[in-house]
């Protein structure tokens, strides 16, 4: 067989790290400007850069002169980006932000000449099980990757459960195999045998990937030279070349074919050899980041899209697809594997941190005007009861939601008569009570032709119950105003220790723990939310015990136990306690104060954490016994519910990731936790079945070893990985009979991340944007109003834009978005099981004319879909994501 030494010109970039992304970007322009030398000077010279296209926006934001160099050489294959924007982790970020990085990332490349077709993934952390159908339902189909493999092979097939495929080349020796060849012929030609011999040991073909770079470094200037030197050394069965990877993979794809090698096809997530490889401890470092990007992610996918696409639907507003893009950029900023992972320096993060704050405030103030134009466009004919004010209720997801609202009204204090009734769209009376009722508020005016002013309101805090708000609905309440007179709710005089409804009932131990019953069932949870923290000798990357009498439990502490609230519509009580460690590793306190919250019409225990954290070097994790015979857990990935052995084959192989739920079950019921940013959860081997979830991860140092703590550099010392001061954890408990399929337990995730969001406004649009009038000049009393635009363009009083309906609410919907090139409306969803599953998809507001499947990055159309009297029927085969463009 000959011998093919295929040589990858190549830097990783990682973005920010060990320092700070300005820094790093001094480097990436030395990088590109050293680059553009050695093209101009070798004209067979070719370089990738990483598979990524923020690079180019990086670079440019210095030197914008260079921008058509760059493009001509893109275009002619001398320099490969894309397909992603950035290389994000795939297991801290989730599906739909995956797919918007493919859907920039190419996009932006291709603006530029040319995408590379290859879903490269050098470092990230592990390969999630759907990788494969991403990348084949993208257009790619070839997938060259670093870590979570070790199965003795370098070639490969992937495949999803649904039949997607990728073929698949493994860098069993890195992605620095051959970082830089010496200009001595002898030496490189050592290096390049050496390094070949070792892949043949696991290859299939005679194509060895030597990859010629590593991270952050520059191209070898002279490596044609060295080849040009070597290659008369060579053997008549070698060859050596500077190759690419989109033409390597052809090579070795029409070898395979030529001459009928089979190769092996794996399923599933590639995380072998746990920690060692994959770097567990990062799933809990920084806990903060991971709860930042994924509200970021909540308020983008079930907040701003939906809303918006039933705006523009409605033919109300434009779909702000600039800004979009803008923010997706932006958060996507976050989300490579250093970032997301929490494993960088102190000033990465707090960065980090400040991008996410700009996400928000984009965000946020676009959801809030979309509100607003939904306001001013309910048709009033519609309307079944006259008011002043309304609530407008918003289901962001694709569940239908019982649970509570909770929602701030605000009246004019003028206009107050004392109290007020609520009104649901048929006219019915809706249940509330109120909570709080602040008098004589300055609530603050924008406007954009009057200076900025204020309204003086009485503001009611209020709990509502509504009834059932279905998928991707919004609702308008009227608010009637009355003279009889409200008064903030008093909590009656239920026991501190128990919260029931018609569902479960969790009783409170003296120390804090809880014991939970199904009532529905009887099966009872003893011994629930005992707190574990143990001494952490590890690093950012990874958890490293320290010695066993180390460990502080919560068991038999002496906790306060108050009464927070106990109102017919909810029940909250509060546990607070302290820890009191004293180890080598560090001393001080945890102050713990966790928040029991039980909904009329829920079967989910909510549970908020505040913890005020003085201790370095440990991890704080909350168990949650099940007493369940299951020698398997299940849970969330993107786009996918993966099912994990209790133990693993793997040494250090504990830990593992979930997106936002973990559970355990048998044939007659389970547990499921539901949360928020608590990515890192471990089924115990103890007697009781345990899930053991991180709340806390508290180290000081990026890399290296205990012994080496007191005499690192600075560059790898990180004192805020420590995470001193207070953080929060917010999750959730549910009991459930039957399977997590038709428990719901994926619907029940997407709802407790994103409720039913509420909203007061006022009927007359124009009533909070008057502003104040002149303050310098001829002292004119008057406001200016502008007219409504679009006012004929009305809606109805309530509506459902998308409406998905599946047995057992078995397939998942993940994204209501307007299409990129903005005809049409994609509505991407998912099957959670291994079964084939019939699903209907209608829009009950607006009707489908057509359908067709496309592409995740909606650039192709796979297949027509029939709609017959305004409904699509399709069959999801298993595990399948399908990406619909309905008009």
């Amino acid at each position: 067989m000959s011998k093919r030494y295929c040589l990858i010109s190549h830097t990783h970039w990682d973005r920010e790290w060990y320092i700070p992304f300005e820094n790093f970007r001094m480097r990436l322009v030395d990088l590109i400007d050293h680059l553009l030398e050695i093209l101009d000077e070798d004209p067979e010279y070719r370089f990738h850069l990483d598979a990524q296209t923020i690079v180019l926006d990086d670079y440019l934001a210095i030197r914008p002169s260079k921008k058509e160099i760059l493009k001509d050489h893109i275009k002619n294959g001398r320099i490969l980006v894309g397909p992603w924007y950035v290389q994000n982790d795939f297991h801290l970020t989730d599906g739909e932000a995956t797919v918007r990085n493919l859907i920039i990332g190419t996009t932006m490349a291709n603006e530029f000449g040319a995408s590379m077709p290859i879903g490269y993934a050098a470092d990230q952390f592990g390969l999630v099980s759907q990788l494969p159908q991403i990348l084949a339902k993208s257009g790619l189909r070839d997938c060259v990757f670093g870590r979570g493999f070790d199965r003795g092979v370098s070639e490969f097939f992937w495949e999803s459960e649904d039949g997607s495929k990728v073929l698949c080349e493994h860098m069993r020796f890195w992605y620095n195999n051959a970082q830089r060849l010496s200009p001595v012929p002898e030496g490189a030609l050592e290096l390049v045998r050496q390094r070949g011999a070792a892949c043949a040991s696991v290859c299939s073909t005679g194509n060895y990937l030597l990859m010629n770079g590593v991270d952050h470094l520059e191209a070898q200037e002279d490596l044609t030279e060295i080849m040009n030197k070597v290659r008369p050394m060579l053997n008549d069965d070698e060859e050596i070349f500077q190759d690419t990877l989109p033409e390597f993979m052809q090579r070795v794809r029409r070898e395979v074919e030529e001459n009928g090698i089979e190769l092996k096809t794996f399923r599933g997530e590639f995380r072998d050899n746990g920690a060692d490889n994959v770097l567990t401890g990062t799933l809990s470092s920084r806990i903060y980041l991971k709860q930042a990007n994924v509200s970021a992610q909540v308020e983008l996918e079930r907040q701003v899209e939906p809303l918006y696409s039933l705006l523009s639907a409605a033919g109300i507003k434009d779909y702000p697809h600039d800004y979009l893009w803008y923010i997706w950029k932006l958060l996507i900023e976050n989300h490579p594997h250093d970032s997301i992972c929490g494993c960088s320096a102190d000033a990465v993060h707090e960065h980090m941190m400040d991008r996410f704050a700009r996400v928000h405030e984009n965000a946020s103030d676009l959801f809030s005007r979309g509100i607003d134009d939904l306001n001013a466009h309910i048709d009033a004919n519609t309307v079944k009861a006259d008011g002043e004010y309304r609530v407008i209720l918003l289901n962001g997801t694709g569940t239908s939601s019982a649970d509570t609202n909770k929602v701030v009204i605000d009246i004019m204090a003028s206009e107050d008569k004392g109290g007020f009734e609520l009104y649901d769209e048929n006219g019915a009376k809706v249940e509330f009570i109120v909570n709080e009722i602040q008098k004589d508020v300055g609530r603050r005016i924008l406007s954009p032709i009057n200076l900025p002013g204020e309204s003086r309101v009485n503001r009611y805090f209020v709990t509502l119950d509504a009834g059932i708000t279905e998928g991707y609905t919004y609702r308008v309440l009227t608010v009637k105003l009355t003279d009889t007179p409200l008064a903030a709710a008093e909590n009656s005089a239920d026991k501190a220790d128990v919260l029931e409804n018609a569902f479960i009932k969790a009783e409170i131990m003296p120390d804090g723990s809880v014991k939970l019953t199904d009532k529905r069932s009887g099966k009872v949870h003893e011994g629930l939310l005992v707190l574990e923290d143990l001494p952490d000798r590890g690093n950012l990357y990874n958890y490293i015990p320290g010695a066993p009498e180390g460990a502080v439990c919560s068991k038999g502490v002496k906790a306060e136990i108050t009464n927070v609230e106990s109102t017919p519509m909810r029940q909250s009580r509060r546990i607070a306690y302290t820890l009191d460690v004293d180890r080598e590793e560090s001393a001080g306190k945890i102050g713990v104060e966790m928040t029991l919250s039980l909904d009329k019409n829920s079967d989910v225990l909510d549970v908020q954490m505040k913890i005020h954290n003085e201790l370095e070097y440990h991890r704080l994790r909350v168990l949650v016994p099940t007493d369940i015979k299951a020698e398997t857990n299940y849970a969330s990935q993107p786009y996918d519910i993966i099912v994990r052995n209790k133990v693993s084959q793997y040494h250090n192989d504990k830990e593992h990731p979930s997106m936002d739920f973990v559970g355990v079950e048998d044939e007659n019921g389970g547990i499921a936790l539901l949360h928020h940013g608590l990515y890192e959860y471990e089924q115990m081997t103890d007697d009781r079945n345990t899930i053991a979830l991180t709340v806390l991860r508290a180290v000081g140092r990026i890399t290296g070893g205990w012994e080496e703590r007191n005499t690192m550099t600075q560059t790898w010392i990180t004192p805020g990985g420590h995470c001193i001061g207070d953080n929060t954890a917010h999750f959730a408990l549910v009991p459930y009979t039957g399977d997590h399929v038709k428990a719901q337990i994926a619907a029940k995730a997407q709802l407790f991340l994103s409720p039913v969001y509420a909203f007061s406004r006022a009927v007359d649009p124009n009533k909070f944007v008057g502003g104040r009038p002149f303050v310098q000049g001829p002292g004119m009393p008057d406001l200016f109003y502008r007219p409504i635009e679009r006012a004929d363009k009305t809606l109805p009083v309530s509506g459902t834009f998308v409406k998905v309906e599946s047995a057992d609410n078995a397939v998942v919907v993940t994204a209501v978005k307007q299409a990129q090139s903005g005809e049409g409306y994609i509505v991407r969803l998912y099957n959670t099981t291994s079964d084939d599953i019939d699903l209907t998809l209608t829009s009950p507001l607006f009707g489908v004319r057509s359908a067709q499947i496309v592409s995740m990055l909606e650039d192709n159309v796979f297949e027509d879909v029939k709609v017959c009297c305004g409904k699509v029927k399709l069959t999801a085969k298993p595990k399948e994501i399908i990406t619909l463009l309905l008009k």
